[in-house]
This record gives structure tokens, C-alpha cells and sequence, in this order.
């Protein structure tokens, strides 16, 4: 009986024994916890994985900023398992078991050839005689880690530039950059800085000579691959804005400034001005870069009836500040008009007789108007007169929310009819015209003015002042009585940049 015993005794542990050098050789026999809901640990020491070192997403402390969590590759640890009863580790990642380790006094293992910014779900299971002893899991996601995108610089002064850049690498905490002549192999980029930030001021570039920057981040344990190379040529310019237009905004005292920009390493405006007879300029706002235009309210500045004032408009930076640009002088007067254009261009629309017909839509922006208005009269600034009179010259108005035109297709819904008359033009200089139904602007919108005229016959056009504004402003198209005959059935016709210069009457 005893001899049967040992004998059983024998059997169970040979049987046991080789259930672990199958575990032991086989890394991809996985054992059967697949349906095994772990418990809710009670304690903080019922954890396995160290949440300490392995945290990541927000803040990516401390995981990122240990190494323990790279782009790559991921370092577990964990509590070992000290009791006698101890078969192994299994480590499970997204359900597939990746490792087993059979040495109880490991503690750590490094999952590598990861996917960047990419989340991974971690299961470690310890198993003794009696099945699985204990288990825990945890989330955690690599950072991404691309090289530095989205370039962009400007000019300090002539030996002197600021990069700036976008950083793609979560865990980054400096970033090298390098720099070469754009005329040198690749060979020859030298390191120029480490900053900490997404900004490098390099101080040792020259005046009309063109580079290259490449940057990467890193940290203390990986580095990213070499942005893009990014092109700058040095071109410091530092000249006097050119003040094209101060306009006086109808039905108020406020004059709008604009000028030209011609510098490039500007930090702001400066706006200067004085009373006509007054020696001095007085500095009376500031303007941000790239800024181009200006509004004098008469609120902050009380400028007065009947007084003329002079204004120039300077560039500045840290280093230096431009002469004052051309003087323009603007005298305030009482006037019941806004007037917008400021161009000098000779255009035939909206009096283009050489045709039968013609129709010109433009568009008017809110912020020209610069106020709520009834518009009782409009005028434009005839140069040559047409050459016959306009029979059904419709004059039609509506807001609208497009500040500039995307297709040649003419709007032709939703307007208010304000004039509909034959027009006979006798006079150069501001000819206006009495709309016989006012129309309300809100003061918000902007503004279309669609203007047609159908005639049976030819002569000349008449040209009006016109101003090019850069971009879609006006649609046009004319036909010796084809196209549908009357213009208001127009569907299509050209885009235009310019607008005729315009006066808008309230009363």
C-alpha cells in the first residue's frame, strides 16, 4: 500500500514537472484566464504594476519623463511574488499573452518595437500550485514623437532672426537645432542651439545670405529624426510705411488712416499727429504688426469741425524705428455722406454703354460703411461721360454676409428695389442719384449694390473712378440685347477686383 502510494506521489509530480518545461519552452502557450474578472484591490499593496513610474496621458508625468515610457518601448515593473508556492509571470498585452518568466525574482520586464502614441492595455498574472494567485492591469499610451513641423521666423534686425516651430514630440523636453548656408552640401549643418522651447533667437545670421534649419527634439533617452530643412533668407528691411489714404468716415468725425506696409521686422505702428500749423507730431496710438490700417474716432480724440489735422505713420521694433512716412492732412467738415474708394483707376462700369446692356454687382463691406444708415442718394465719380442715356436704369440693394465673391454667378434674389428710371448723365466730378426707395443698413452686414441698365442700342462708355481692391469685389457682364435680353436675368459674368469709388448720402 505504501509502495502504491510513493508511486502516485511519483506520478503527480513527474506530471508536474512537465507541465513546466512546457510553460518554460513554449512563450506562446497562453494560459486559460481569458474569462478571469480580477478583483477589486482593497489596498494600495494589492497593485502589482508600480503606477508611480508607468502613469502617462495629460500631463505624461512621470512615465515620459522617467524613460520608463518611450516611443517605442515600455518598461513594466512590478512587486515580486516572495511566497515558496511561486510558478511564474505572465504578461498579457491587449489580450495576447507577450511573456512568461519563471524567475521569481524578476521584477521588471521591457516591451519593445512598440507603435508610437499609440495606447496599450497591460494584464500581469502570477501563478502558483492553485491557479492564479494575483493580477493586475493598467492602460498606458506611447507618446508621439515626430520631428518639429510648421516653420516660421521674422526679423529682429539685420544680423538677427527669431525661429519659431511647432513641436510634434509629446515627451520632448529640448530641441537641437542646426544651420547651414543654402549653398553648402548637407554635410555641413553645425548645431547653433539647444533651447528648451519652441522658439530660437540666432543672433549670427548675415544681411542678404539665405540658410537652412533642421531641428529634432529629444529628451534624456531618445531623439526625434531631423525636421524638414526650412529655408529663411536674411532680408532686414526697416523703411517708412506709405500712408495712401486718410479719409474723413461720413456722418462723424473719425478719419480711417491705410497705408502700405514695406517692412519686415516690424513689432507695430506707431500713429502720429498734429493740428495743421502745429510743428510737433504727437504719437496718438499704437498698432500691432502687419497692421495696415487705422480708425482716429472722434470719441477718443475730439477732433473738430472745420479743423484741419495732419497725420504720418511710423514702423518700429526693439532696435529702431522708421522716419515718419508721406504726410497726409485731412480737414473735417459736416457732411451727410459716407464716401468709400479711394482709387484713382478710370473703369467703364456701371456706365458701360459701348453695349446694349450691362449690369454691375458690387459689394460694399460693413466695415467701409462703418455705421447704421438710411441711404437715400448714392453718387459716382463720373471721368468721361456715357455717351447716350441708360433706359431702365435699376438700381437694387441687399446685405449680405460674403466679403468677397467665390464665383461669377450674379445674386439675383432678395433684393430692395430703389430705383428703376432712365438715367441721362450730364456731368463729370460726383453725380448723383435720388433713390426713389431708401434702403436700411444695419450697420453689421455688407452691402450689395447691383446696378443694370437695357438699352436698343450703342455709343461710348463712361468711365468712372474705380479702386483695386486685391481681391473678387465686383461682378460684370455686358451683351448688345442677348445673354436673356433684360440684365436682371443675368446668370453668370466676370469676376472683378475693382469697385466704383462711391458716396452714400443719408439724406
Amino acid at each position: 500500500m505504501k509502495r502504491h502510494v510513493i508511486g502516485i506521489l511519483r506520478s503527480f509530480w513527474l506530471f508536474i514537472f512537465g507541465i513546466l518545461i512546457i510553460w518554460s519552452c513554449s512563450e506562446r502557450a497562453p494560459l486559460e484566464i481569458s474569462n478571469y474578472i480580477p478583483p477589486t484591490p482593497k489596498k494600495d499593496q494589492d497593485f502589482l504594476f508600480l503606477r508611480d513610474n508607468l502613469k502617462s496621458g495629460g500631463s505624461f508625468m512621470p512615465g515620459y519623463l522617467s524613460g520608463r515610457i518611450r516611443s517605442d518601448r515600455i518598461l513594466l515593473e512590478w512587486d515580486a511574488y516572495t511566497a515558496n508556492d511561486f510558478m511564474g509571470y505572465k504578461i498579457i498585452r491587449n489580450g495576447v499573452a507577450i511573456k512568461t518568466i519563471l524567475e521569481a525574482t524578476a521584477n521588471s520586464f521591457v516591451d519593445s518595437g512598440l507603435v508610437q502614441n499609440t495606447f496599450y492595455n497591460y494584464k500581469i498574472g502570477i501563478y502558483n500550485r492553485n491557479g492564479m494567485a494575483r493580477v493586475d492591469t493598467i492602460r498606458l499610451k506611447t507618446p508621439m514623437f515626430q520631428p518639429p513641423s510648421d516653420f516660421d521666423y521674422r526679423m529682429v534686425d539685420s544680423t538677427t532672426i527669431t525661429l519659431y516651430w511647432k513641436n510634434n514630440a509629446e515627451s520632448a523636453t529640448k530641441f537641437r537645432v542646426y544651420r547651414k548656408f543654402s549653398n553648402e552640401p548637407d554635410t555641413a549643418y553645425i548645431l547653433v542651439g539647444i533651447p528648451s522651447d519652441t522658439v530660437f533667437t540666432d543672433r549670427a545670421v548675415e544681411n542678404g545670405r539665405a540658410y537652412y534649419y533642421r531641428v529634432e527634439a529629444f529628451n534624456d533617452w531618445e531623439s526625434t529624426r531631423a525636421s524638414f530643412p526650412y529655408y529663411v533668407f536674411v532680408n532686414y528691411r526697416m523703411n517708412a510705411p506709405d500712408l495712401y489714404s486718410a479719409q474723413q468716415i461720413g456722418g462723424s468725425r473719425s478719419v480711417r488712416l491705410l497705408w502700405r506696409d514695406n517692412s519686415n521686422a516690424e513689432d507695430g505702428f506707431r500713429i502720429y499727429r498734429r493740428k495743421s500749423g502745429d510743428v510737433s507730431f504727437n504719437m496718438i496710438a499704437t498698432v500691432p504688426m502687419n497692421t495696415t490700417e487705422y480708425v482716429d474716432t472722434d470719441s477718443l480724440t475730439a477732433l473738430q469741425y472745420g479743423s484741419t489735422y495732419e497725420y504720418a505713420v511710423t514702423a518700429y521694433n526693439a532696435s529702431e524705428e522708421t522716419p515718419f512716412s508721406n504726410i497726409r492732412s485731412v480737414t473735417i467738415v459736416e457732411q451727410n455722406y459716407v464716401e468709400i474708394g479711394t482709387g484713382d483707376i478710370d473703369w467703364s462700369y456701371p456706365f458701360h454703354t459701348f453695349f446694349h446692356d450691362a449690369r454691375t454687382q458690387i459689394l460694399y463691406l460693413a466695415s467701409e460703411i462703418g455705421q447704421a444708415m438710411t441711404i437715400r442718394r448714392i453718387a459716382f465719380y463720373v471721368v468721361n461721360l456715357p455717351g447716350q442715356t441708360m433706359n431702365n436704369f435699376v438700381v437694387r440693394m441687399k446685405h449680405t454676409t460674403i466679403s468677397s465673391y467665390s464665383s461669377s454667378s450674379f445674386d439675383n434674389s432678395g433684393y430692395t428695389l430703389c430705383f428703376n428710371n432712365a438715367l441721362t448723365v450730364t456731368d463729370t466730378g460726383w453725380v448723383e442719384i435720388e433713390l426713389t426707395t431708401p434702403f436700411h443698413h444695419n450697420g453689421t452686414s455688407n452691402l450689395i449694390i447691383d446696378i443694370s441698365f437695357n438699352n436698343s442700342s450703342y455709343t461710348r462708355n463712361g468711365n468712372c473712378k474705380a479702386t483695386d481692391t486685391g481681391v473678387f469685389r465686383s461682378i460684370t457682364f455686358r451683351s448688345d440685347s442677348g445673354s436673356g435680353d433684360d440684365p436682371l436675368n443675368y446668370t453668370a459674368g466676370e469676376l472683378r477686383t475693382y469697385i466704383p469709388n462711391i458716396r452714400l448720402f443719408t439724406n
